[in-house]
């Protein structure tokens, strides 16, 4: 699945779950700075390739610690990924 398909279906969810404009915005926001992330560092847009690890490197990066934690309003950001959680489970 390509990222942009991703993100609309996860939009898609946020709606149906009747998120707050407030949540939708700082997830767009996020998920926005991970994409031109990717696109910087020459990473593939298949959700497939994003893996843990790519993930955890774009949370070491700057574009990440530029904002502290809290200005999202999701307190379970990228930023707090645990290495050893199961993915895909």
């Amino acid at each position: 699945m390509h990222f942009a398909e991703a993100v609309a279906a996860f939009e898609t969810q946020l709606q149906t779950n009747e998120r707050s404009r407030r949540t939708v915005k700082s997830y767009r926001r996020d998920i926005g700075m991970l994409r031109r992330w990717l696109d910087r560092e020459g990473h593939p847009l298949d959700v497939e390739c994003i893996t843990p690890t790519t993930l955890l490197q774009f949370t070491r990066g700057e574009d990440w610690l530029r904002f502290p934690v809290g200005t999202s309003g999701v307190e379970s950001r990228l930023g707090r990924y645990r290495p050893q959680r199961k993915w895909g489970v």
